[in-house]
């Protein structure tokens, strides 16, 4: 990405962030997603081979996926 590109990223974050400051993040939401054939397959699959929820699957995937960012990067503070 350039650097406009994460400039933007960056502000889009923050404003996020102060959205979220005055919402109760505790509880649960709901996201409804349309997947190709080909992935709904896949989670399904995983599902089975692990014994676990379609939301288990998903829950893990953000939690590698977000693993390769710092937490600055995800939870930038305000300076």
């Amino acid at each position: 990405m350039n650097k406009a590109t994460l400039q933007a990223n960056a502000r889009a974050l923050f404003e996020y962030d102060l959205e979220q400051v005055q919402e109760d993040l505790e509880g649960s939401k709901k996201l409804t997603l349309r997947l190709e054939r080909s992935y709904h397959d896949l989670m399904q699959r995983l599902a089975i081979v692990e014994g676990s929820s379609r939301t288990s699957i998903i829950r893990r995937a953000l939690d590698h996926y977000s693993n390769q960012y710092p937490d600055q990067v995800l939870f930038p503070q305000a300076k």
